[in-house]
């Protein structure tokens, strides 16, 4: 069974990289009956990449496990051009999709896009990030529902475009992390959950659809948090206390009501997190963008160049303009 894409650790470690066909004990999502494909990098191989593929019916479905101990920049290579259901199951990261620019792919919250075939990249912090991948096969002309971005998608795809394309971002709402449980913590025989692949699929894109027509503002806690996570992603070049107004009044909550909901899910205050959130970003324009330091300032909104190397300086302990020494590439 062969990927559509594949993940490589960074050029760095080449010459360390190990494989392996088993998942690590410690994996928590496991796809049932799935090709496993791992490889190990680093001094003591303490860094690793598994890629759990499943094709059934002309449906694809891939978990892709990450654990890093460094800031690492991992290359996608896609050789063939595709629409996928992308899910960030754990973890913060940044990618760089060809031919559109960056996609911040928080914890909670999914995209569907178009994928063009070529190089990718993806910019990961030190930890463990948990992604899961849907291509729909012969499911894709059902996202096609007088959604405009959606049939902007489509019309790239049949066209081969050779720019990649985001058709929507959106909070993983319970319905949708329902399914997903389903899929990736099976009850009952593996094979049965394979054959129910498809109909899995056709409820996520029941949900997307859903989501995408609703005005509702979030109710749950979990569905709340993920929508901030969302509309923070895309606002992120806001500075923090416009970015927090932001969110505010699109909630409508009172900074006291989001401080408090924000430290019940992250440990931190919303002034502390976004914060480090644009100082990440701010790694990802350095490095994988190769912005000038001049230029990442004022693409985050900093008046003065001064004021965001102090913050860079204090966040990362070196000098912005050496970002590239805190990544493995």
């Amino acid at each position: 069974m062969t990927p559509q894409f594949y993940f490589n650790p960074p050029q760095k470690w080449k010459d360390s990289i190990e494989h392996f066909h088993t998942l690590p004990n410690e994996q928590v999502y496991c796809l049932p009956d799935a090709v496993v494909q791992g490889k190990r990098w680093g001094a003591g191989s303490n860094n690793y990449l598994v890629h759990q593929v499943q094709q059934v019916q002309g449906i694809t479905a891939s978990v892709v496990s990450i654990q890093v101990h460094e800031f690492s920049v991992v290359t996608i290579s896609s050789a063939t051009s595709c629409c996928l259901l992308q899910y960030t199951l754990a973890g913060q990261s940044f990618a760089r999709l060809s031919g559109y620019g960056m996609l911040p792919l928080f914890y909670n919250t999914y995209s569907l896009l178009y994928l063009a075939n070529g190089t990718h990249q993806l910019l990961l912090a030190p930890g463990t990030h948990h992604y899961l991948y849907v291509i729909p096969g012969a499911l894709l002309p059902f996202f096609s529902q007088n959604n405009g971005t959606t049939n902007q998608m489509l019309e790239r795809f049949s066209n081969f475009h050779t720019d990649s394309f985001l058709a929507a971002h959106l909070p993983v709402s319970v319905a949708v992390k329902g399914v997903l449980l389903n899929l990736l913590h099976p009850n009952g025989n593996s094979a049965t959950v394979a054959h129910r692949l498809r109909s899995m699929v056709n409820d996520l894109i029941y949900q997307f659809h859903k989501q995408t027509i609703s005005s509702d503002l979030p109710v749950q806690s979990d569905e709340l948090r993920a929508a901030l996570a969302v509309l923070a992603a895309t606002h992120l070049r806001l500075p923090v206390p416009q970015l927090i107004h932001r969110l505010c009044a699109a909630f409508y909550l009172q900074p006291a009501t989001l401080r408090q909901h924000w430290l019940r899910y992250s440990g931190s205050s919303p002034k502390n997190s976004f914060r480090q959130m644009r100082l990440y970003m701010a790694l990802y324009l350095l490095v994988v963008e190769k912005l000038s330091v001049t230029y990442t300032a004022h693409n985050l909104g900093f008046v003065h160049t001064t004021h965001f190397s102090a913050q860079f300086i204090k966040q990362y302990g070196i000098n912005p303009s050496a970002a590239t020494k805190l990544v493995a590439q």
